[in-house]
């Protein structure tokens, strides 16, 4: 996969495509140590993992204001919702690749 780049003054990462996920994400970490700016939702949003169980970080009450994504050529515009997570600082999930209609090979 290409690194990702957003914006320009946070360093490139890798990101995971996750077709299993609802939204995409950033991990609250990765937001803090970058100063990312973040905006709360009107209303938390509840996130299962694959079993059905919700996840240890709890409901989604805040997200990215729009943030610039780079991959390869490729920019656009994104916001991401905040989660804790280990491995990857950023989840592109299923919305994002419908929206891309990627072919994986």
């Amino acid at each position: 996969m290409d690194i990702i780049r957003i914006p320009e003054d946070i360093p490139q990462v890798l990101a995971l495509v996750d077709s299993g996920a609802t939204s995409s994400f950033i991990d609250q970490t990765f937001v803090v140590q970058h100063n990312i700016p973040v905006i709360k939702k009107s209303t938390p949003v509840p996130v299962e993992v694959i079993d059905g169980r919700t996840i240890a970080s709890g409901a989604i009450t805040h997200e990215t204001t729009p943030l610039e994504l780079c991959i390869g050529k490729h920019t656009e515009k994104i916001v991401l919702n905040i989660i804790s997570t280990l491995h990857h600082p950023i989840i592109l999930g299923l919305p994002w690749l419908e929206a891309h209609n990627l072919i994986i090979d």
